[in-house]
């Protein structure tokens, strides 16, 4: 067993403005895929205290980025905080973490998305597998770091906001929720 939010104070600091968005946003996520993994009928089989876990650090890496909105002052690009996460993540032995950290962004990010918008990140697909994996990525879309920290955004709003990053996403997420049978 891990304890996330002791790292996430070593990594980022719950002094920081940076800390307190993570620690409220990443409860928020904690607990919304937990809810949802009480809804699908793969209840039994779901590694929980991983979901919990993961969610609680899948943000990990926005502390190496550039997004002083949420009071981020690294020198990445926000593009890049699944990417960075991942790095922390994995330096601590924590790879199952390190990959929902990679695929949380949007719904995932594919090779040719990467290199189509010139993203300075790998170019991999970078895509959910497992059903722990969808269900931190979907929990995600439901709070944002920025505004109405901790409030839950109906799935109407999550799917129009989706919408704006292309068919793909919006395609992705509706799959997540069918594969978990939440749809």
């Amino acid at each position: 067993m891990i304890y996330p939010e002791t790292i996430l104070t070593e990594v980022v600091g719950t002094e920081t403005v940076l800390g307190a968005i993570l620690l409220v946003h990443s409860r928020s996520v904690a607990f919304k895929a937990i809810c949802l993994a009480k809804q699908t009928p793969f209840w039994e089989e779901l590694d929980r205290e991983f979901i919990w876990e993961a969610s609680m650090l899948h943000d990990i890496g926005v502390v190496r980025t550039h997004a002083p909105k949420i009071g981020a002052m690294g020198d990445k690009p926000y593009i890049a905080h699944g990417v960075e996460g991942a790095k922390i993540l994995e330096k601590r032995g924590l790879f199952r973490h390190a990959r929902v950290a990679l695929t949380h962004i949007g719904t995932g990010l594919l090779a040719n998305e990467i290199i189509h918008k010139k993203w300075p990140i790998p170019q991999e697909d970078m895509i959910p597998r497992t059903k722990e994996e969808m269900l931190v990525c979907v929990a995600d879309k439901f709070f944002s770091k920025s505004h109405d920290l901790g409030i839950e955004e109906p799935i109407e709003k999550v799917r129009r906001e989706l919408d704006q990053y292309g068919i793909a996403s919006r395609e992705r997420f509706e799959h997540y929720l069918q594969v978990l049978s939440l749809s």
